[in-house]
């Protein structure tokens, strides 16, 4: 918990395979993070882990995601992509996503669009589509 609290310095953050869950407050109020990616063994984010990371643009969540705390993406206001490549949507606590721009694409499996689109804390983004395979990838 609280671990890198308003810590003015990373620019972006890459969780390691040996962390399974984010604590609370863990990366608040860090306004340098432009982006996050979540290797494959976090399967819980706690609430406000990034609550007020106002820069950050990207967001990868792991397939093994399970579930997102209470405001843990409050006031992320830059962010314009999430790829969450869980099957199931995770649960979100409260505002986890609040005042984040809901025009934001979010990518998810496809066999779990529909899921996702009727999901609490997710179903308010207005783009839900298919993650790029690579076979469409550039």
């Amino acid at each position: 918990n609280y671990v890198f609290e308003d810590c003015s310095s990373l620019t972006s953050v890459t969780i390691p395979d040996s962390v399974t869950s984010i604590g609370n407050s863990a990366f608040a109020f860090c306004s340098s993070i432009t982006s996050l990616q979540l290797l494959e063994r976090v399967t819980k984010i706690e609430d406000n882990a990034f609550y007020g990371c106002n820069y950050m643009k990207s967001l990868k969540l792991s397939s093994t995601l399970q579930s997102i705390g209470a405001q843990a993406f409050a006031n992320c206001t830059a962010i314009k992509e999430i790829s969450c490549r869980a099957e199931v949507p995770p649960v979100c606590g409260e505002n986890a996503f609040k005042n984040v721009n809901k025009k934001a694409q979010l990518y998810v499996p496809i066999q779990s669009i529909e899921a996702y689109k009727n999901a609490d804390g997710w179903r308010e983004f207005e783009e839900i589509v298919a993650l790029p395979t690579k076979a469409t990838k550039k």
